[in-house]
């Protein structure tokens, strides 16, 4: 399981408020500068990648799902969506 990963996903779900704002100045998710994973690049896939983030927190099932992978160390349900859809 990639620590960062899990790390920075957890702070991202704690500072919703934090990376919305963020968000709307063009800059990455604060759990994505600290631990320097990876993030959508355009504002339009970080929106989606946000979508999909609260939706997966959102979700139990899809955040046990989620657990899951990181526990693999393979990417978690939003990356691999928000790369699908772009």
């Amino acid at each position: 399981m990639k620590l960062s990963r899990v790390l920075a996903s957890f702070v991202n779900s704690i500072l919703f408020i934090v990376n919305f704002v963020l968000w709307i100045l063009n800059m990455k998710p604060l759990g994505q500068k600290i631990w320097n994973t990876w993030c959508p690049e355009s504002r339009k896939e970080q929106f989606v990648f946000g979508l999909f983030s609260a939706l997966m927190y959102i979700s139990i099932i899809l955040f046990i799902i989620n657990i899951y992978f990181w526990f693999k160390d393979e990417e978690s349900i939003a990356v691999r969506l928000t790369k699908m859809v772009f």
